[in-house]
């Protein structure tokens, strides 16, 4: 009954939901505690990887093979406990008396090893016990093991939402398995509420929502999540540009076709994620390029807070980004990186601690942005900060050139919303004329209709509105406000 508290429940492999490679990590585990010879300990057996429920059905499908029982402890609580050789000894018992293997769950917790009762947790007795967390644990006082548990492969994860799914689904399969990384029971539990989907939304829509919300993480500090509205009228681009953009939703709704249909994913060194560069000078519409992309891919964008992702403490920035990077890939999301010569400069030569951890964190996002499998965007005032490593990795580099006049008055036609009362007689042609970016021009708008609203009773937005809010603009940018743009302008 003491230890009684602190079993969390265990979850009951199906045979059903063991695919090929959760069943090889099974027998991985099962072959460590078979060769060890009756006289030694048996060794700590380390489950690693991004998916939890994937490690407990990889040590709950080894025990059973074993005929063994199986316990699951919470890392948090054995390291709270206030009498870390009394739990041992407890454990000890209950694993000889019930025949059982333990599995620690220490996902996101790799600090709490070097906790007393964990520690002694570990080391206690010869019995069988796993460790469940994302990267391996320094383990003093016992021999141990690694067993990598990844997400089912895309292929496996395709016959599952074909198994799942109503018949005539293989093409949305195809594209589930490519964008979402999802287990055997995540992806049963998606597929067993379409019985009960929202009628305002279509069948697709709703999948796609609900595997989002089933995989979006808790990194409110770390990056904000929208679902972005943005779409491709707003945007307004030369047609170079913006068929550039339009190629990047292909990628990502045929990968599983293209890597593994037809053979491109077993390549040497291919990366199979979609990582590309926003260059141009600020107010270009990058941002808002990003949040284009990621409403065409119906996914939300995931905007990185550079303030609290990176650390002066070593070792911890590349955590933070760790942690974003799996988030993004779990969850289908667009990781969007603003300003980003700031974290992917370049390496410098080493003259301090400060260059070489530096350059550390710079050859850590290299090797990360190698292994994502997601669509990473990275946007930047500074292409040439860059570091070149990183611009040879990118699928994609689009240019954000400042709006010639063409594309400055379709801003003009599309910067006031169809409810503004717009003066019948305002032209809004001579405003092309200004060398301003999309975001200046959306600035411009903003004051002026608030200028017109401020007037007694409201009134419609006029010549006049639109001159004081340019000159308000320009001049906070330290440029000279035009001269007349119209006749009918007051000096």
């Amino acid at each position: 009954p003491r230890l009684e508290a602190l079993y969390l429940p265990s979850p009951v492999a199906d045979p059903a939901d063991m695919t090929p490679s959760l069943c090889a990590a099974a027998d991985r585990v099962t072959d460590v505690w078979r060769d060890v010879a009756e006289s030694e300990p048996l060794p700590v057996v380390q489950l690693t990887g991004p998916s939890g429920a994937s490690k407990q059905m990889v040590a709950s499908w080894a025990a059973s093979r074993a005929g063994l029982g199986m316990v699951r402890l919470s890392a948090a609580d054995l390291a709270a406990a206030p009498d870390p050789d009394l739990l041992s000894a407890l454990w000890r018992r209950d694993s000889v008396m019930l025949a059982s293997c333990a599995l620690l769950d220490a996902d996101d917790l790799s600090h709490l090893p070097t906790a007393p009762c964990v520690t002694r947790f570990l080391t206690a007795g010869a019995g069988p016990v796993l460790v469940a967390s994302r990267e391996p644990l320094l383990i003093r006082g016992r021999h141990d093991v690694v067993v990598e548990v990844d997400w089912p492969t895309p292929m496996e994860q395709r016959a599952l939402w074909i198994e799942q799914l109503p018949d005539g689904c293989a093409e949305m399969a195809d594209e589930l398995a490519g964008r979402f990384r999802l287990d055997p029971l995540r992806i049963r539990r998606v597929a067993g509420g379409i019985g009960h989907r929202d009628e305002r939304l279509s069948f697709r829509r709703q999948l796609w929502r609900d595997c989002h919300a089933i995989t979006r993480p808790r990194l409110d500090s770390l990056a904000s999540w929208t679902h972005p509205r943005a779409s491709w009228p707003d945007l307004v681009l030369p047609s170079t540009e913006t068929n550039l953009l339009r190629q990047i939703p292909w990628h990502v709704r045929h990968r599983t076709m293209v890597h593994q249909d037809w053979g491109f994913g077993d390549r040497p060194s291919r990366a199979i994620g979609t990582p590309v560069l926003f260059a141009g000078a600020s107010g270009t519409g990058k941002t808002l390029a990003a949040e284009v992309i990621a409403t065409e891919l119906d996914a939300p964008l995931c905007r990185v807070d550079l303030s609290t992702a990176v650390s002066k403490y070593i070792g911890e920035t590349e955590k933070n980004l760790s942690r974003l990077f799996d988030a993004a890939e779990e969850s289908a999301a667009v990781l969007f990186f603003d300003e980003a010569d700031a974290l992917f400069g370049k390496r410098s030569a080493v003259r301090d601690s400060h260059d070489r951890y530096a350059n550390m964190e710079t050859s850590y996002l290299l090797q990360r942005l190698d292994r994502f499998s997601g669509v990473v965007i990275l946007a930047t005032n500074m292409p040439d900060s860059l570091d070149e490593a990183f611009l040879r990795r990118m699928r994609f580099v689009v240019t954000f050139p400042v709006p010639a006049a063409a594309e400055r008055k379709r801003l003009w036609d599309h910067a006031f919303p169809p409810q503004v009362p717009l003066d019948p007689s305002l032209d809004l042609q001579p405003l092309a004329g200004l060398p301003l970016t999309g975001a200046l021009i959306g600035n411009i708008a903003l004051h002026a209709a608030f200028a017109a609203a401020a007037e007694e009773g409201g009134t419609e937005l006029s010549v006049r509105h639109l001159v004081s809010a340019t000159t308000q603009e320009l001049r906070k940018l330290g440029r000279r406000p035009p001269g007349r743009l119209w006749p009918e302008e007051a000096s």
